[in-house]
């Protein structure tokens, strides 16, 4: 059964992410099929649209399909960033691409699912979406250009790109127009001017909301938070080309560490959801150690 269902009508091009198995998680060959096909019909005058969906009833695309990734870098890390490096480059022509591109968006909308609807010219929700960057987590960062419309989006795609949380469908429209929609207390937390001030925010307030996000970023990995933390600033002056170009930097550098290798293994591979991170706290990180990943392009060839 082929992994991308492609059919013509109507002068539109229907994709099918058909994976529904694994919750159409993107693996290289579906990565490699959307960019042909796009190229395919980029200057095709009988196509004025590209509509995307996704198989089954669970999810549009739950992601990249991460534990081949993992698997394919603890061989050799290299094979994680040719991954990466074609994921990035789909994002890049989904997001210039000259026609518009729909994604009709139900289930679970996550990480590389986003890669796809997040950076065409329409998003299409229902009452059953469920979108999340859950990279740091993971011990990654979230990426597939997502930072670009994160450091736009304010307080709110702050807390999103840090918490990894899962949010209904309609943040998706608040992220896609880079709308701040943030109550008051989100606001005020995730707008600071640094992670360390993030969390003393969030020590010194005795509210649910300040208490549950405490608890869910003492989870996430510390160098993850701060990699994705300086990233969205970053991105904010930055334009699209950049911020993913820095992506593909990022990823090489978290795949020729050991950071995501363990978040991976306690959450898909081992499946023991007790990761242990590099560091025991985002205050034992020093500035070398966020530096690495951010001067990483020097060790790629």
């Amino acid at each position: 059964m082929s992994s991308l269902l492609i059919s013509e009508k109507d002068e539109e091009v229907h994709i099918t992410l058909n994976r529904p198995e694994a919750l159409n998680a993107l693996n290289h060959e579906m990565v490699l099929g959307v960019t042909d096909a796009l190229q395919k019909y980029e200057h095709d005058p009988s196509v004025k649209k590209i509509i995307f969906n996704g198989a089954g009833d669970r999810a549009f695309c739950a992601g990249g399909d991460i534990k081949s990734v993992y698997f394919a870098g603890s061989e050799n890390p290299k094979t994680a960033w040719q991954y990466f490096r074609d994921e990035y480059d789909m994002n890049k022509l989904i997001h210039h691409y000259p026609k518009p591109i729909t994604s009709i968006c139900h289930g679970f909308v996550m990480g590389g699912g986003y890669g796809i609807a997040g950076n065409g010219s329409e998003i299409i929700t229902d009452e059953t979406t469920k979108f999340a960057m859950p990279e740091t987590g993971i011990g990654f960062f979230p990426d597939v250009g997502i930072a670009w419309q994160l450091s736009r989006a304010g307080a709110l795609g702050m807390y999103v790109a840090l918490t990894g949380e899962v949010f209904d469908g309609d943040i998706l429209q608040d992220i896609f127009y880079h709308k701040d929609n943030s109550h008051d207390e989100m606001k005020a937390i995730f707008s600071k001017g640094s992670l360390e001030d993030i969390f003393y925010a969030l020590q010194n307030s005795n509210t649910e909301f300040a208490r549950k996000t405490l608890h869910t970023l003492e989870s996430r990995s510390p160098i993850s938070l701060h990699v994705t933390f300086r990233h969205l600033q970053q991105a904010r002056n930055e334009t699209f080309d950049q911020v993913i170009e820095r992506d593909y930097q990022l990823a090489c550098a978290f795949f020729a560490s050991d950071e995501v290798y363990e978040g991976i293994r306690a959450a898909v591979v081992d499946k023991d959801r007790q990761p242990k991170w590099q560091h025991s706290s985002i205050f034992n990180v020093s500035m070398s150690d966020i530096d690495y990943y951010f001067r990483f392009s020097d060790h790629i060839e």
